[in-house]
């Protein structure tokens, strides 16, 4: 059901998109899309980039967009499209790193995190097939927005999967200076070979969710400070990769590596 529901909205999303070109032919070339955090703050609600940039939708885009495509504003990480942008100025009028913007589209990257207090416990997650790389495009594409990590996770696909981030607390020690993570793919039975999510997302990008996922590690990165005291550490994302096919038995393991700064 929620795998209809999600194409149901990427074909409205697509239909929108068209319509709204027609009526904005000549009037705006600031039509753009962006993976932001989503900030909600006593009710106000505004996007951040990577890159520092602030959009603040317009109150009826974003009643739009929570309407029609069931956008939650409680997300974490979203990828939003916007069809206007309007850079915002300070009190002296100078222009700031921020913009108010129509949004056409929003929808969550949030996925799930798990911390078992053990290999095997009753909340801990394995996969049923693996990826094929988290490095599409030539590109390691596996990034942090604070406390937020995103990958951009290419594998065979019909249809929506689950992905579960695994810390295992009884890993890190004092002397720890690396927080290991397993990233677990359920294909839900899919044995479909037709398309990868990249195949997917590079056709259009209301697709995103298929490819790009998000996890909080708040608690994760709380409960390794905790026992390590270290404000710096290096990240490992674990992953079981296979370019063959969907079998798990012929996957490899393979590790990504990033540093976490405490700002």
């Amino acid at each position: 059901m929620k795998q209809m529901k999600f194409f149901a909205l990427v074909l409205t999303f697509l239909m929108g998109v068209s319509l709204t070109s027609c009526i904005d032919e000549g009037e705006s070339s600031t039509a753009a899309g962006s993976i932001v955090k989503v900030v909600n703050y006593m009710g106000t609600v505004h996007f951040e980039g990577a890159n520092g940039i602030k959009y603040y939708p317009t109150t009826a885009s974003l009643a739009t967009v929570e309407s029609t495509y069931k956008f939650s504003t409680s997300s974490n990480v979203a990828y939003i499209y916007f069809s206007s942008a309007v850079a915002n100025t300070s009190s002296t009028g100078q222009t700031t790193d921020s913009y108010t913007v129509e949004l056409t589209y929003a929808v969550s990257l949030d996925s799930k995190t798990e911390m078992p207090s053990a290999r095997g416990a009753s909340n801990d997650s394995v996969s049923t097939a693996p990826i094929i790389t988290l490095t599409a495009g030539g590109s390691n594409n596996v990034f942090m927005m604070d406390k937020q990590l995103v990958l951009g996770a290419t594998y065979y696909t019909s249809k929506l999967h689950y992905f579960t981030l695994v810390y295992y607390p009884e890993e890190t020690t004092a002397t720890s200076s690396e927080l290991n993570l397993y990233l677990r793919h359920n294909s839900k039975g899919d044995t479909s070979k037709d398309a990868t999510s990249y195949d997917y997302v590079m056709s259009n990008l209301a697709f995103m969710p298929l490819y790009y996922k998000a996890f909080d590690l708040s608690q994760i990165i709380y409960d390794f400070q905790g026992r390590t005291g270290k404000t710096t550490f290096t990240i490992n994302v674990e992953t079981q990769e296979s370019s063959m096919g969907i079998i798990l038995d012929d996957a490899t393991t393979k590790k990504y590596t990033l540093t976490y700064k405490e700002e």
